[in-house]
């Protein structure tokens, strides 16, 4: 199988986990081997998140609830005034503000209020969440002639393992992909529910020398995930790796499993950590997600 006959014929039903028997094996040997069609399949699998979770049903914020109420008790009373009291006029205008002339517009209204309202919601709980991820971060003990950045990552997660709390506030993809790149971070979010791990939720932190960090942490009956990525600033990836594939760096660090990678650019990089053991993790859960 070459790269065109991957992207034409296979690449959105594999995304869509609907390939089976030697169409799967087929596929998920191409991607192994092909960093670009492991990038594709990686961002069909986030897009297609994306618009899962945005086609979802809203509800109405309580301010808008309460404005669009307010409205339509002014527009009765309105018609009532308008009838004199009487109750057969009254109904009358009740029933003529609920006709297609006079609904229409108003549903039209709430439709453009809703799409203003919460979009400006989600920006000010960004705003907001950018600014708690300014505050001094905590320092965190590192490993003697060890890799920082996988000792914060540890102890992160056994920190998230005690007790997490997100600071965007939902689970949605969609929702923190926005926050994370309003912070003008890299919005991909890594979707690993067809390993059996849920999305917990996500973070803007900073690391002890100020960078800022996304967080995403993932939770399933075998264990746990947590993704992290920030600009690399010249990081590269550790000596002694268990081994590497395409990009992807794989290690075994006090207890944990460790994925690290970097952006085509190499301005930011990523670093995944599970306490799966490193075979599980690699084959059963990054694989799969196209890692």
């Amino acid at each position: 199988m070459n790269c065109a006959d991957y992207i034409e014929n296979f690449l959105a039903a594999h995304a869509d986990g609907e390939l089976v028997g030697d169409e799967l094996r087929a596929a998920q040997e191409h991607v192994a081997q092909c960093a670009k069609c492991r990038e594709l399949l990686a961002q069909e699998r986030a897009l297609k998140t994306l618009v899962r979770t945005r086609v979802g049903v809203l509800r109405t914020p309580a301010e808008l609830r309460a404005t669009l109420r307010s409205a339509l008790d002014s527009a009765d009373g309105v018609q009532a005034g308008a009838g004199g009291g009487d109750f057969g006029s009254r109904s009358a205008g009740r029933l003529k503000l609920r006709s297609p002339g006079v609904w229409v517009p108003l549903a039209v209204a709430a439709a453009i209020a809703l799409f203003m309202l919460v979009p400006r919601a989600l920006y000010r709980q960004t705003e907001t969440v950018i600014s708690q991820a300014t505050a001094t971060p905590q320092a965190v003990p590192l490993t003697p002639g060890g890799v920082p950045e996988f000792d914060i990552a540890i102890a992160t997660i056994e920190q998230f393992n005690r007790r997490f709390e997100p600071n965007v506030t939902s689970d949605s993809f969609g929702h923190i992909s926005d926050a994370f790149m309003r912070a003008k971070m890299p919005g991909l979010v890594l979707n690993f529910m067809p390993a059996g791990f849920k999305l917990v939720g996500g973070r803007l932190d900073r690391l002890p020398d100020g960078r800022l960090v996304t967080r995403t942490y993932y939770r399933g009956e075998l264990g746990v995930i947590l993704c992290s990525r920030f600009l690399a600033n010249g990081m590269q990836a550790p000596p002694n790796l268990d081994h590497e594939v395409q990009g992807y760096y794989y290690y075994r660090y006090r207890g944990y499993s460790i994925c690290v990678s970097f952006d085509a650019a190499g301005k930011f990089a990523c670093v995944l950590l599970s306490n799966l053991p490193l075979k599980t993790f690699v084959q059963d859960v990054l694989a799969p997600s196209g890692h």
